[in-house]
């Protein structure tokens, strides 16, 4: 049954006559376009930014009075326009875009309005190549003569990223429109005009029930997503439907009156119900059918394959493939993702879902139906897939960082990703590929030349143990025969029993230095059997010892447990603590790596700041500065950022 609600879909120029609610953004992005050659759409996730430019934009303008080309970066943003221009001029190598796009104007007599939609892909998915080609071409564009308006469209939370654009797009931010969440007035007005449009009435008075779906779909929040809207009243009216006429159909451009209860809107419930009951539904209905199809298939492939469709950063993610004769093959790149499923499998799952509206094809690329999707996805992944997850976002800040400073990953980042290695390689870049093999590199020679110093100690310490014991065994004989003699010698008696003493303390020595602290304190208790023959100070000397070592053993492992656990600066403390009892080179060692880890951490957590500061997220930004502050509590700089955003945000 065919629902007149947009569900997932961004509104078309078809659609003009029912899209509602957006009159005064429509009329400020018109004004912009018209007179500036670079416009910047920005908004949340969910904010009907492609709607508004597609429809609403597109609405003002006459089939004569534009060339409208959207473009989005499927496999590269370069080639994808590309593609585009030499679509319509024709020919097989990639055209200059400005001959290209001079062309077009000469052909249609029309300007060109080039809409790059989506443009967070080319943060998330593409590479600095990329995207410096990418800038290049529209400053070409926008210093030529040519009738051509550009327009990006991107989400906001990836505002800060373009102010790397600026520098060869000075008049980036010049002009420039933030696409706000619906306000209530303006559902009001999209409820309206669609019931009015579509022939459904809704029970009175009218004002109750309008504000019943106003807040079942915005869940307490000021703002409401378009998306989330339309997905409601597609589910609301599909049910009604169904109960009001379960033998009929809508005829194309016929819309049956329906009339909906305030009743049947509290059923339905808020919008998180609906649209993960939807998705569960569409998931187990899928899983289902495919394992009557074939009966082998795993009972997770629906959700393998949709997990496959969202980026570590929780965004769709396009996936590129071909028609073959048996149905479709995804690119090399991503098989990894859909294994062990077979390519009948898969092809079956990807035809089920675009049924139910969760995928789309495009004419190379495979991707969810909405940014929403992505979102609730994301947010039911497994453990494994969380994990996934965020050490594709480690690594890719690791290399960010790599590119600043020449740090490589250490041995202990690299062991944490090289169980996901198999899954997560195939999706990478090659330059963050490179940077994890030269890592591995830079890591093993790092642990060869570490081991050959450890080598020289060992073999160092080795020989003084050798020595220690051989002496330790000759007092200990010496001992023994001097105790049979019956005291012959008292005098040499407890020489030999020192030596033997000193012997074992230098063997418990070694062990500790190695960090074998259990096998050294139980060296230190087996001189008990010598206190006989010590002093009352040398007695004190030797418990004083025991209690240190212990004290050592215990800073130790619970530094070690912290700095895995993430709290580099406690771990610290204990490994100063450690060494102020009782120094030795390891643990000077373990500070000196602690140090250089909190250091970059501490980075880490400063630039992530700065980025969400610049993207107007400033709770989180304020939650970077304060780990950072938490690692180097001293550090002015992180002081003065957090006290000023404290008092910006009030918190």
């Amino acid at each position: 049954m065919k629902s007149p609600f947009k569900f997932l879909d961004a509104y078309a120029p078809e659609d003009r006559d029912v899209f509602f609610g957006r009159e005064e953004e429509v009329a400020a992005l018109y004004d912009m376009v018209a007179k500036n050659r670079l416009i910047l759409v920005y908004g949340q996730s969910g904010t009907g930014k492609t709607s508004l430019i597609q429809c609403g934009l597109a609405a003002k303008f006459d089939a004569t009075d534009w060339y409208p080309m959207f473009v989005r970066r499927q496999n590269d943003l370069n080639t994808s326009l590309h593609q585009q221009l030499a679509a319509v001029v024709g020919g097989s190598a990639p055209p200059d875009a400005v001959e290209a796009l001079e062309t077009i104007y000469e052909t249609f007599l029309r300007p060109v309005y080039l809409v790059f939609d989506q443009l967070e892909e080319v943060f998330i998915l593409g590479t600095p190549e990329e995207r410096a080609r990418f800038t290049h071409t529209i400053r070409s564009i926008l210093e030529s003569s040519v009738p051509c308006r550009v327009i990006f469209a991107i989400r906001e939370e990836y505002l800060a990223y373009l102010y790397g654009f600026e520098q060869v797009l000075p008049t980036l931010f010049d002009r420039r429109l933030r696409v706000e969440p619906m306000s209530v007035s303006n559902v009001r007005a999209v409820l309206q005009g669609s019931f009015q449009r579509f022939h459904i009435r809704v029970q009175a008075p009218e004002a109750d029930t309008l504000q019943q779906i106003v807040d079942n779909v915005s869940g307490g929040k000021a703002g409401i997503q378009l998306p989330y809207l339309q997905v409601y009243l597609d589910t609301l009216y599909r049910e009604d439907f169904r109960r009001s006429y379960p033998d009929r159909e809508n005829k194309p451009g016929e819309w049956l009156p329906l009339e909906i209860s305030r009743q049947e809107i509290a059923a339905l419930g808020q919008i998180e119900n609906v649209l993960e009951r939807f998705l569960h539904e569409q998931k187990s209905a899928i899983q289902r059918r495919l394992q009557t199809e074939f009966p082998d298939t795993a009972d997770d492939a629906v959700e393998k394959v949709l997990d496959a469709f969202v980026s570590g950063e929780g965004t769709k993610r396009p996936v590129e493939y071909r028609r073959t004769g048996q149905g479709i093959a995804v690119d090399a790149r991503w098989t990894p993702l859909f294994q062990p499923l077979s390519d009948k499998v898969l092809d079956r799952c990807c035809q089920l879902l675009e049924q139910a509206r969760l995928i789309r094809f495009a004419d190379s690329h495979i991707e969810l139906a909405h940014d929403a999707l992505a979102a609730l996805i994301d947010s039911q992944r497994s453990d494994q897939q969380r994990r996934l997850q965020e050490t594709t976002a480690r690594l890719l800040n690791n290399f960010r960082e790599f590119r600043d400073t020449g740090e490589y990953l250490t041995r202990k980042q690299l062991r944490y990703i090289d169980e996901l290695w198999p899954i997560l390689g195939p999706t990478l870049d090659e330059p963050v590929r490179e940077f994890v093999r030269d890592s591995e590199e830079h890591a093993r020679q790092t642990e060869q030349a570490e081991l050959e110093a450890e080598r020289r100690k060992r073999r160092q310490a080795r020989r003084i143990a050798v020595v220690g014991m051989t002496l330790a065994a000759a007092a200990l004989l010496g001992f023994v025969l001097a105790w049979f003699q019956y005291l012959e010698a008292d005098r040499a008696r407890i020489e030999i029993a020192r030596k033997a003493l000193e012997a074992q303390r230098n063997i418990a020595t070694t062990l500790k230095v190695e960090g074998k602290y259990p096998e050294a304190l139980e060296q230190l208790e087996a001189t008990r059997q010598f206190t006989g023959v010590l002093t009352p100070p040398e007695q004190e000397q030797i418990a004083q010892l025991t209690q240190d070592w212990q004290a050592v053993y215990r800073h130790m492992r619970a530094g070690d447990s912290l700095s895995a656990g993430g709290d580099l600066r406690t771990a610290l403390d204990r490994y100063r603590q450690a060494n102020g009892i009782s120094p030795d080179g390891r643990i000077d060692n373990r500070i000196g790596q602690t140090t250089k880890d909190i250091e970059r951490k501490f980075r880490e957590y400063l630039q992530n700041g700065e980025v969400l500061y610049i993207a107007r997220k400033y709770d989180m930004a304020l939650e970077n500065y304060r780990n950072a502050l938490r690692l180097k509590p001293d550090d002015a700089e992180a002081k003065r950022r957090v006290e000023a955003l404290s008092k910006q945000t009030g918190k």
